[in-house]
């Protein structure tokens, strides 16, 4: 029996490295060190080398499951795909494959896998057949070449471009140990090349050629991956499989354009086009920040009413919030190459970057003032708001007049400041409230919604007029907002190379596919409860205590890196599985500020840089002061505003090479044209740079 349940743990092991695979469309041999056991493993490689090794978990102080579209995830065991398992432990090949032709490929319904990943229960399908022994693997073959051909021919005859690449995912996904699966995924690569997905192309050109039954190193296949990869920017897995297609097929030529052409020179045409071109490069300019250069303030002024915010402190300690004025109001800055938003108090304006001054105003502080005044109590269950400008559109979340504060999205038009359209109208049922940061995808505004029954919604509207597009529920969160920490429920929206990330800040991260708005996976992890629940347990007051806003995602070149806002790991996963590439322990307040194409930056007590591929520390240096605001990065540096100082650390080596002692609180930093723009609690101050 324990030799058994040893077994069944391998292969439940094996089973959740395989549920990602056919999500991508990608299939590869290889071996995998999982909790210090070699398995056999099903995911994404390059030609037939070893996996990337994963780094486990580290210890954590993490007590409590997080959001979600994950509380509602269903164990495999408790699905038909259980049954199948089951089957499949016992040698019941026939009983198991019937068992998993079951399965609904249209079934939505969310699976928790063993590694926290959820998938739709349709998913599963292709996996299970995946994860067979091989006497299983010839079993369904024997009983599934022949309806795997017919639906094949039926396919390469259905004359819709749309429909065609339907019915060769279906044979992919249902048939994926058939040779003729083979040919549907090399027509399916090729469609979604079409389609300008480059990703999946890359993903479906790659199970053709590392299939079973297909011929080793097909060259062909090997430049139409290489040319999706290029698309898709995914160049850390582009230089490898060009690294081995050079060695495989030094003299090798292959069709272009109808012309004979070296295959070592058709992959010479595409990194040439990558130097041409680079990618990844955000948040750069060609400045050098050397501190003791910068000039005198041009100026330092207040954002809002110092005697209003001095009255609205005071009316807050008397009700004993202490400081939560400050974190649920705080100015937000929005800005460009040129451009300077600022919104605090409810009301947007745009800067002069260069004096200061006011280009316009929309909204009205005084009757912000009234209201908060009259409703100071309702601002422990948050303060709401967000701004982003994209081209000639400014989007605020701008809490409204009524008494919960919920916000609602206004879009202006950047040079006037006149009101193009509002989604006031998200207010009148409800009680529903604009979260984070909206995000602007191909002209379509991509936001998260929030309602007092604790149901998040991510909403699509038009930029051009605010007219709804798309709707998704994402879930519940596992416990409403605690009354002391408004920022909790934050999501953060960013855009990979094929989904729309989103990071709910209480311990998911969901993967959308914005083709046809569903989820296709979504990661979990366990957090930490949240100050609030913990005090109250201890009879304490927690009006003074206000949760930080941390935890931040990033997505490039494939990869996605996470933190949630109270959890001490960051963690890797590959975009389109959701395969764990490594984690890395961080401070539990610790946030992610920055990428490049080698580093992922995390600022908490210290700043620290982790290497992109492996997630290990190549260097780290602690800030200037317990606090610090948001940093600015430029091509080789970084600054820091703190509460004592601020200073420079050098990105090669991390260093801290220079400071200065004035701007001493904490601030967030931006640069705008040649200034250095510094924000605090109510001031917005201008340096000149070099």
């Amino acid at each position: 029996m324990a030799g058994r349940n040893r077994w069944r743990s391998k292969w439940l092991i094996r089973c959740g490295l395989a549920l990602g695979v056919f999500c991508g469309g990608s299939m590869a041999f290889g071996f995998e060190r999982v909790m210090g056991q070699q398995v056999l493993g099903w995911g994404c490689g390059v030609g037939r080398g070893p996996f990337v090794p994963v780094i486990q978990h580290v210890p954590t102080d993490q007590t409590q499951d997080g959001f979600n579209v994950a509380a509602s995830g269903t164990a495999i065991q408790d699905t038909p795909a259980g049954k199948a398992m089951a089957h499949i432990e016992a040698g019941e090949w026939v009983k198991a494959i019937q068992a998993i032709e079951s399965l609904n490929e249209s079934d939505s319904k969310l699976v928790l896998d063993e590694r926290g990943v959820l998938r739709p229960l349709s998913a599963m399908k292709s996996a299970l057949i995946a994860s067979m022994p091989a006497e299983g693997r010839r079993t369904f073959r024997k009983l599934n070449d022949p309806a795997a051909n017919t639906r094949l021919a039926e396919a390469l005859d259905i004359p819709d471009f749309d429909e065609r690449g339907s019915a060769y995912k279906s044979i992919v996904d249902s048939y994926a140990l058939c040779g003729a699966s083979v040919t549907a995924a090399e027509h399916l690569g090729d469609i979604r090349f079409e389609q300008g997905r480059f990703n999946e192309a890359a993903a479906y050109y790659q199970f053709a050629a590392e299939h079973p039954g297909t011929k080793a190193d097909d060259a062909g296949l090997m430049a139409r991956r290489l040319t999706a990869l290029a698309r898709a920017e995914q160049w850390s897995a582009f230089d490898a499989l060009a690294q081995y297609t050079r060695f495989r097929h030094p003299q090798t030529t292959i069709k272009v354009a109808g012309q004979d052409t070296p295959i070592v020179s058709f992959i010479d045409g595409l990194v040439a086009a990558r130097q041409v071109a680079p990618v990844n490069e955000p948040g750069t300019t060609p400045m050098q920040l050397v501190l003791p250069d910068l000039a005198e303030l041009e100026y330092d002024r207040p954002m809002i009413d110092e005697n209003q915010l001095k009255m609205l402190r005071q009316l807050a300690m008397n009700q004993n919030m202490g400081s939560i004025i400050d974190q649920t109001i705080a100015p937000l800055v929005a800005t460009d190459n040129d451009r300077v938003f600022t919104l605090s108090l409810g009301t947007v304006a745009r800067l002069d970057p260069e004096t200061g001054t006011e280009l316009w105003r929309v909204g009205n502080t005084d009757e912000v003032m009234q209201s908060l005044q009259q409703n100071m109590y309702n601002l422990a269950s948050g303060y709401r708001q967000s701004l982003i400008v994209h081209q000639d559109t400014v989007l605020a979340a701008v809490p409204g007049k009524r008494r919960d504060f919920n916000a609602y999205l206004t879009a202006l038009d950047a040079e006037t400041g006149d009101v193009r359209w509002t989604l006031s109208e998200l207010q009148r049922s409800n009680s529903e409230s604009v979260v984070g940061q909206p995000i602007v995808i191909d002209g379509l505004v991509y936001f998260v919604t929030y309602r007092s029954s604790m149901e998040l919604t991510l909403r699509v509207v038009r930029l051009i007029d605010g007219s709804e597009v798309n709707t998704l529920a994402l879930g519940k969160a596992s416990k409403g907002p605690n009354l002391n920490a408004p920022a909790e429920l934050s999501p953060r929206l960013t855009m990979g190379q094929s989904h729309l990330m989103v990071q709910t800040n209480n311990g998911a991260l969901i993967a959308v596919d914005l083709t046809d708005m569903t989820i296709a996976w979504a990661f979990t992890q366990k957090i930490r409860e949240s100050g609030m629940g913990m005090m109250r347990r201890r009879g304490m007051a927690v009006a003074n205590a206000v949760a930080q806003h941390t935890g931040g995602v990033v997505a490039a070149d494939g990869l996605v890196v996470a933190k949630d806002t109270r959890t001490n790991q960051v963690v890797a996963l590959r975009e389109y599985d959701a395969a764990m590439l490594w984690t890395a322990q961080s401070d539990a307040d610790a946030t992610i500020v920055h990428h490049d194409n080698e580093h992922i930056y995390v600022l908490g007590k210290e700043l620290v840089a982790l290497d992109r591929q492996t997630g290990e520390r190549v260097w780290w240096t602690p800030h200037p002061g317990d606090q610090s605001g948001q940093p600015v990065f430029t091509k080789d540096a970084c600054l820091i505003a703190g509460n004592h100082r601020l200073c420079r650390i050098d990105l090669s080596t991390g260093k801290l090479t220079q400071y200065r002692e004035d701007l001493a609180s904490p601030a967030a930093l931006y640069v705008v044209g040649n200034r250095l723009i510094s924000v605090d609690q109510n001031r917005i101050a201008a340096i000149a740079l070099p």
